[in-house]
């Protein structure tokens, strides 16, 4: 028919463990629910992946760093407590213009 269907990926990850130098500080529970807020996080952009890790001040945030990544987890990145990896966004990353960047660099 001529249709077209235009579809994004949203993608939230994390490391389990999510502090390395502190293996018990989270369960593998509550590291999947980090992941989960890192995917509302991307959710936000078409097209986004975001990924948050834990540093060694994670654990100064105590039992309420889930809640507080949840609500603001710019502050969280700011303050130094956690580290967010994303990328550049850009609007014309669709689908399409990839498929076309990708032909050129394969030529």
């Amino acid at each position: 028919d001529g249709k077209a269907a235009r579809s994004s990926c949203s993608i939230g990850f994390c490391c389990y463990p999510f502090i390395e130098s502190a293996p018990r500080f989270l369960s593998w529970e509550q590291t999947l629910a980090i992941a989960d807020a890192g995917l509302n996080l991307s959710k936000s952009q078409r097209n986004c992946w975001v990924g948050i890790e834990g540093t060694a001040t994670s654990t100064t945030v105590g039992g309420a760093l889930i809640e507080a990544i949840g609500l603001d987890p710019q502050q969280l990145e700011r303050s130094g407590h956690i580290r967010v990896r994303r990328p550049t966004f850009r609007p014309d990353d669709t689908g399409a213009h990839l498929r076309i960047v990708g032909r050129r660099s394969s030529d």
